[in-house]
């Protein structure tokens, strides 16, 4: 691997464009936020919006059943659960990643062993030779070198 100057430092950025904004979002999500304020029925209990996008969601994957969560945090807390991951666990997950992936991980009980990484990338896989022996739960990460 060669050493390139950081783009903080005068070098080559890795992007010449900006990210595209979010979100993203036009008319029909407008209104139909609209709607559901208008409504005053906000929630999953009393409102029919996540009612329908879990169904639409399910639909659109070929699955019987979706289920609308708060936020994507939740979402993995659920996925480790339905997994089988168990109290005092070790759930490997990337490095560098959004703070939620180890946070969902501690929520579980379960727990986040930090690793070094290795020069040519920034995160592991489960082909690592340090992971040998140990569950591993991949969040976004391809194991390709």
């Amino acid at each position: 691997m060669t050493a390139s100057k950081l783009a903080l430092f005068g070098g080559k950025p890795l992007r010449s464009r900006p990210f595209t904004a979010w979100p993203i979002f036009g008319q029909p999500e407008e209104r139909r936020l609209l709607r559901t304020l208008h409504s005053g029925k906000w929630g999953k209990l009393n409102g029919p919006e996540v009612a329908e996008f879990e169904r639409r969601f399910a639909a659109m994957h070929g699955c019987k059943h979706g289920i609308g969560v708060v936020n994507g945090t939740v979402s993995l807390r659920i996925a480790l659960l339905a997994a089988g991951i168990r109290a005092e666990d070790e759930v490997i997950v990337p490095t560098y990643t959004f703070f939620s992936t180890a946070s969902a991980v501690i929520e579980a009980n379960a727990v986040p062993p930090t690793r070094t990484l290795r020069e040519r990338r920034i995160t592991r896989g489960p082909s690592d030779r340090s992971l040998k022996g140990r569950a591993t739960l991949a969040f976004g990460d391809s194991d390709s070198d």
